[in-house]
């Protein structure tokens, strides 16, 4: 570790992914900012990952370290980035997850930003979803790469603004993990990630919380290469029918963090309720119930 507390500490959580955690790495080793520490959380790997986390770290003791939870359980990915959390000593928390990468300018980029804008306590960018990683062998009807925005003008935005834009109540693209950058004092603030979100929705639990909290700048300059990749966490978690399932639990426990913070009866608490009722599947069965019976009287009028 560094003698004097970096400006920068990088939480990079990860399991199983030795096929693309030293690329990773050597994405922040490259950074042409330099006032860094990176933290790798081991979360429970069963794989060679663990061993490269740990090479990496022999080689740059001063700016690299390796945790783990104890006995080297697995418990998700937000206790894994709230471990890095608590051991980090630097001002700002940047994200890059094992499989992902960043591009040079990344840290030079969001630290420039936070010096224009010492207003914001988040600042978040568009991210490339890199699709070509795998080259020529990859699969030849791949989409190509595209580079997807956070769904707001570029510019500084108030709380609760991007609740309402954003993903997963408003229209907007939500970003990347790897584009947030966040003030440790306002991460601090609102509690952190929160543990009982182990993959699925583990982003949206913080951002909503940053949103309610903090200004939030928004750039539009992509600085990471956010790989898509079927065997994914969030690919498997979010797949087919899962996905309404994790999006009610979000839903419900958006829900009482409202309420908890005095915020039942707010606008952003009518498009929390209004989102529920929209994926409940009672609500959706009653929904086609309507819709079978209304056809139905159409039918009947047509043929009399």
């Amino acid at each position: 570790m560094t003698a004097t507390n970096p400006l920068v500490s990088v939480i990079t959580p990860f399991k199983d992914v030795a096929p693309y955690l030293g690329q990773a790495i050597d994405s922040v080793l490259a950074q042409s900012f330099d006032d860094w520490e990176l933290i790798l959380v081991d979360d429970g790997s069963s794989d060679a990952s663990g061993t490269i986390a740990e090479g990496y770290a022999a080689r740059h003791p001063d700016r690299i370290v390796v945790l783990r939870h104890p006995g080297g359980e697995n418990r998700g990915i937000s206790a894994s980035r709230n471990l890095g959390r608590r051991h980090a000593r630097g001002t700002w928390l940047a994200s890059l997850d094992g499989d992902d990468v960043w591009l040079p300018q990344t840290l030079a980029g969001q630290t420039s930003l936070a010096s224009r804008h010492p207003e914001a306590g988040l600042i978040l960018g568009a991210t490339r979803y890199w699709r070509s990683w795998a080259g020529p062998d990859g699969p030849t009807d791949a989409p190509p790469d595209q580079t997807v925005p956070v769904g707001a003008p570029e510019g500084l935005h108030l709380p609760p603004e991007l609740l309402h834009r954003l993903y997963p109540l408003g229209e907007g693209a939500a970003p990347s993990m790897n584009t947030v950058f966040v003030r440790s004092d306002v991460a601090e603030a609102v509690g952190g990630w929160e543990d009982a979100f182990r993959t699925a929705y583990e982003d949206q639990a913080l951002l909503t919380k940053l949103y309610l909290a903090t200004p939030v700048y928004v750039s539009h300059a992509c600085r990471d290469l956010y790989r898509q990749r079927p065997g994914s966490i969030m690919s498997v978690d979010l797949a087919g029918n899962d996905y309404v399932a994790h999006r009610l639990r979000f839903l419900r426990w958006l829900e009482g963090h409202l309420r908890e913070q005095g915020r039942e009866g707010s606008p952003e608490h009518d498009a929390v309720r209004r989102a529920l009722r929209a994926c409940d599947p009672a609500f959706l069965a009653r929904a086609e119930r309507v819709g079978r019976r209304a056809l139905a009287r159409v039918a009947r009028l047509v043929r009399s």
